[in-house]
């Protein structure tokens, strides 16, 4: 997931998916509160990059569709800030307390 601000910088504009090889097709796939651009690319590597905003963050309720994501595994590469291990940390008290 990347937070960008403002993400339209990426999902208006596909040049920059070239810098990580050819790129072959790319799909816009809206999800709620994230929306994805899917570059398949003539290695064929297929990565989904996924654009969220501030409110996938938040932890209090957590949103259906963030604690799927999250629970369903994932890892964090880069997170300068903090948000993303605080997430993870709500994410594992809430499913805990939902299996007591």
């Amino acid at each position: 997931m990347i937070l960008a601000t403002p993400s339209d910088l990426y999902l208006g504009d596909n040049h920059w998916l070239s810098r990580f090889g050819d790129v072959q097709e790319v799909r816009n796939e809206p999800y709620g509160l994230v929306q994805s651009k899917r570059a398949f690319y003539t290695s064929s590597l297929e990565v989904e990059y996924g654009f969220a905003t501030d409110r996938w963050f938040e932890t209090n309720p957590i949103n259906d569709g963030t604690l799927k994501v999250i629970a369903g595994g994932c890892d964090i590469l880069v997170d300068k800030n903090g948000r993303f291990s605080k997430l993870f940390e709500a994410v594992k008290v809430f499913r805990t307390a939902q299996l007591t």
